[in-house]
């Protein structure tokens, strides 16, 4: 996650100094967002990942060994229900919020 995380980053610093963007004084608003997007989207997938840790490793479900992979499915889908969620308000919230007028 590391790896891909820094190179996404270094490919968006890479297109705003190509395109200029980054010399733009508008721009400073996008690039706010952009900094909220990605603060964002990384507390989700820590999220995601933490609970995908933790649920798979302390359910009932993982006492039984023949009940293994039923319970890794359902500590994701638990995780990205969360992480979902997590992720709509804070980009709701935070990131495309409605200037006030």
């Amino acid at each position: 996650y590391f790896v891909v995380t820094l190179l996404f980053l270094m490919l968006e610093i890479l297109i705003w100094e190509v395109f200029g963007l980054s010399k733009n004084p508008s721009v400073s608003q996008a690039q706010n967002q952009f900094m909220m997007f990605f603060l964002v989207s990384v507390v989700g997938l820590l999220i995601n990942s933490a609970l995908v840790a933790v649920l798979s490793g302390y359910s009932p479900l993982a006492a039984k060994p023949e009940f293994a992979d039923l319970n890794k499915n359902v500590a994701k889908l638990a995780a990205t229900l969360v992480s979902l969620v997590w992720n709509f308000i804070g980009y709701k919230s935070f990131v495309f919020k409605k200037p006030v007028s």
